[in-house]
């Protein structure tokens, strides 16, 4: 047991950021039903009064004598407190591809993230594949990263699900009885969705009857596919959506997918998976190792999709694949990843 209360970034918790977010509320959650003290470090909508409040939060009375855990891959920019320093790396997905951040944009992202790795006393990141990045670009030492992968809740792999009649009826007046494919994610150009929606602009997946329905909160520099989006043929957005209507529409598809470029870890393919959903994804980044039995693109492309989301649809979803998805989520707990984050502050405090 830990006897160090632990603060963690309030901005991850109150901000809805897509994956972060749900990894700071389940951390909070888990921590407290483990009985662990902690609580949060004053957070805001500006970054830059966010950047202020975790910087200070070390000096004050309550930062002095706990371990302090930034949660989002930024976090101190001086360090000048005895306390344990933790961060969490969820993914370095701009080392690899174009993420849509401008040069400048990601000249900061990456001084901050150098800056809070070098001082922190502890990295968490989410994959194998964030922890070589961390060790190879950032020069982190292997010792000095725990890979801690995120979970999934229960009610994913439950049947039985509570839905508002509104948000039904929103989706019925949308695409009627209709068959669908899905994704759920944020709406960012690492998530390469304007190839998908090209891709289901193509007759022949046109011809099918099987529209896209996208799912998800705009994020980095989403306004090219926000517009593209307002024109698109045979593709519905129907934005951010309860966590009920997110399960409902992952077991109700008839394929999940999920093109994205890189992943730091890639939560929305294992959920699909609980829900017993038929899913194609990208193996790029985490995903080769997150995935698991889930059929992959054979390349990122417009071109590779149309044949292969044509080929995916028409192999439907077994019992037997169903049992094999379900199987391979259900490694992923947030009962083990809390304990995990618990064993990661003990050390801490010990040393």
């Amino acid at each position: 047991m830990v006897s160090s209360k632990i603060f963690l970034s309030g901005r991850a918790v109150t901000n809805e950021t897509g994956g972060n977010t749900t990894y700071a509320r389940n951390l909070l959650s888990g921590l407290k039903l483990s009985g662990i003290d902690v609580g949060l470090i004053p957070s805001y909508r500006e970054p830059v009064l966010n950047l202020f409040a975790e910087n200070l939060f070390q000096f004050s009375s309550e930062g002095k004598r706990s371990i302090i855990h930034y949660t989002a891959d930024t976090g101190l920019l001086v360090k000048a407190t005895n306390s344990p320093i933790v961060t969490t790396v969820h993914g370095l997905a701009s080392l690899h591809v174009e993420t849509g951040r401008s040069k400048v944009q990601e000249r900061i992202w990456r001084a901050r993230v150098s800056r809070a790795v070098r001082l922190s006393d502890h990295i968490i990141t989410v994959s194998n594949t964030s922890k070589q990045d961390l060790e190879s670009y950032f020069g982190v030492e292997s010792e000095k990263i725990t890979v801690i992968y995120h979970g999934i809740a229960p009610q994913y792999f439950e049947p039985s699900i509570d839905v508002e009649d509104g948000e039904i009826l929103k989706l019925s007046n949308m695409i009627g009885d209709s068959e669908f494919a899905l994704y759920v994610g944020n709406i960012e150009p690492r998530k390469n969705l304007l190839s998908l929606i090209q891709a289901f602009e193509n007759p022949r997946i046109t011809s099918l009857g099987i529209p896209l329905l996208i799912a998800g909160r705009p994020a980095w520099n989403s306004q090219e596919i926000v517009a593209r989006l307002e024109s698109a043929k045979n593709t519905f957005y129907i934005g951010p959506v309860s966590e009920g209507l997110k399960r409902y529409l992952m077991q109700k598809t008839a394929l999940f997918t999920f093109p994205s470029l890189f992943e730091g870890f890639g939560l929305p393919v294992l959920e699909a998976m609980a829900s017993g959903a038929n899913v194609i994804s990208s193996k790029a980044g985490s995903l080769a190792e997150v995935s698991g039995p889930s059929r992959g693109f054979s390349e990122l492309t417009t071109e590779a999709f149309i044949e292969d989301i044509i080929a995916a649809l028409a192999t439907k979803q077994t019992e037997e694949n169903k049992r094999a998805s379900k199987n391979w989520a259900a490694k992923f707990t947030w009962q083990q990843s809390i304990q995990n984050h618990i064993d990661v502050y003990g050390r801490l405090e010990r040393n």
